[in-house]
């Protein structure tokens, strides 16, 4: 049985990702409040009356804590009757204009921290955690499609339960049911730190939905996620190259300190020597800073050796953990020149 561990989840949030939370509170609150004056003018408009009450109720509540004070228990009798009496004044006004005290009051997407976040001025409201994670996967580039694509919707039975003497005799499908079973636990266990993974596989054999599959695990587990695909990243890569604004070097950032990278079909995109240079330094930063990458590519280790030189090749394959999803002929060559996952990574 695979078990998620929780995680503090406000440690997951960058201070940019957590001062964006605390604008869009701010937007709500002040939408709400817009929409509650708005109420009033309509409301009052309609009954001047109700706008007179609203006005003498605290006074009337200033003077009932005055008499209360000086101990005038004639006056503060008086007071409340007054408070009293137009309180069901205002009651039955609104009723016979189809409101109730509710349309005079504030209303909030979240009533238990009045959107803003937090509980009793210090604990994050439960709503934090949600609207945080909404917001990782807005991050995330791929929030749609891990809808469709993820553990739950992944078909076994899309793979052929034929022997594959490429395999030893193993099939296919069950092939893919054990690589489904790593997968997911390396997603429901994955933490700071996780090993990365590199993905070997034809076209079609999926795995960018594999890719997604722990995409939304981990996204729901409150890490940071982004996904690109391979010409996505380094077109990026290259436009904050040439541009100067503050947004570009927060997506630079963004790209190097997320918990998890998901770079997808490594090998599609236009190489150029700017290409090559960006992938070592997003490796290379990565794994220093002991960020976890999942890189997928259709290309062999000696298509990867000579397509990325020897620097980039030797950092995918020694300090990335990695998993073949061939079926053809290539398996067992590719197989003989990649790390298998073991340990934390393999099912019990």
């Amino acid at each position: 049985m695979i078990i998620a561990e929780r995680i503090d989840f406000f440690m997951a949030l960058t201070n940019s990702q957590y001062n964006e939370l605390m604008r869009r509170y701010s937007r709500i609150r002040f939408q709400h409040q817009h929409e509650m004056e708005e109420r009033l003018r309509h409301i009052y408009a309609q009954c001047p009356r109700l706008l007179e009450i609203s006005k003498l109720l605290p006074t009337s509540s200033a003077a009932l804590a005055k008499a209360k004070i000086t101990g005038n228990k004639v006056q503060a009798l008086n007071a409340q009757m007054q408070i009293d009496a137009l309180r069901r004044e205002r009651g039955a006004l609104l009723s016979s204009l189809h409101y109730t005290l509710d349309d005079l009051q504030p209303k909030y997407s979240c009533p238990d921290c009045k959107d803003t976040g937090y509980l009793d001025g210090n604990r994050k409201c439960h709503c934090f955690e949600q609207a945080g994670i909404s917001l990782l996967y807005e991050q995330s580039g791929i929030r749609d499609r891990l809808e469709r694509e993820n553990f739950n919707t992944f078909d076994i039975n899309r793979y052929s339960d034929a022997p594959n003497p490429l395999l030893g005799g193993m099939s296919n499908r069950a092939h893919m049911q054990r690589l489904k079973l790593i997968y997911e636990k390396y997603a429901y266990q994955f933490k700071d730190g996780n090993p990365s993974l590199l993905i070997f596989g034809n076209p079609g054999v999926g795995k960018t939905f594999l890719c997604n599959c722990i995409a939304k695990v981990v996204l729901d587990k409150g890490f940071s996620v982004l996904y690109m695909t391979a010409p996505e990243f380094f077109e990026s890569a290259m436009q904050r190259f040439h541009s100067n604004n503050d947004d570009s070097s927060e997506n630079d950032s963004y790209a190097l300190t997320c918990s998890l990278l998901i770079i997808d079909d490594l090998g599609t995109e236009n190489l150029t020597p700017f290409v090559i240079s960006q992938l070592f330094h997003v490796i290379n930063s990565r794994d220093l800073s002991r960020k976890t990458t999942i890189i997928s590519t259709n290309l062999s280790p000696e298509e990867l050796q000579s397509t990325y030189t020897e620097r980039i090749s030797s950092r995918l394959m020694g300090a990335i953990y990695a998993y073949p999803l061939f079926f053809g002929r290539r398996f067992k060559e590719i197989r003989r020149h990649i790390f298998f996952l073991k340990n934390n990574m393999t099912t019990s």
